[in-house]
């Protein structure tokens, strides 16, 4: 599965004018983790296992989902409480403890894009040179999160957008 928002609550701002119109400014993705009510695909996570597991009677230990997070996706993968580039911060990911019970206890394994490891260090949002501090514990890196899409499905695995 790809994840690349962190939030279903995301959505596109069209700036207008005083009266309405388009500003003709480039569209901007809203995609605040903090005030978001909804996880990006981690219910979908729960639904397909439970699918797997409940309706079609197969066994957990047979199921393996990988999950690329990449983009804004990225922000599900931090500890709530850690450091980003300006300090000490807390309340970044309300859904960390999701993302540990699908790793726990469903066998979900996370992997973490590097590029968007760089630019959220670049961006303030990871400190530079500790940015695994500040993931949950057990999510794994990729190079690059779009070739590892292709790469896995490469190995067999489907491909499933949210």
């Amino acid at each position: 599965m790809q994840l690349n928002k962190s939030c279903r609550d995301s959505y596109a701002a069209h700036p207008v004018d005083d009266d309405g119109f388009p500003t003709g400014d480039t569209s901007k993705i809203v995609n605040n983790i903090a005030s978001c009510s909804r996880s990006y695909a981690l219910g979908n996570l729960k639904n397909m296992i439970n699918d797997y597991t409940i309706t079609n009677g197969i066994d957990l230990d047979d199921i393996d989902i990988k999950v690329i997070v990449h983009s804004g996706g990225g922000f599900l993968m931090l500890n709530d409480t850690g450091e980003n580039g300006h300090g000490d911060v807390s309340g970044r990911n309300k859904f960390q403890s999701k993302v540990e019970e699908l790793m726990n206890d469903y066998g979900v394994r996370f992997y973490f894009c590097q590029n968007t490891a760089r630019s959220f260090m670049k961006k303030g949002i990871l400190p530079a040179g500790d940015a695994t501090a500040q993931l949950i514990d057990g999510v794994e890196y990729v190079t690059a999160g779009v070739t590892a899409i292709a790469d896995l499905q490469k190995q067999g695995y489907k491909y499933v957008q949210p």
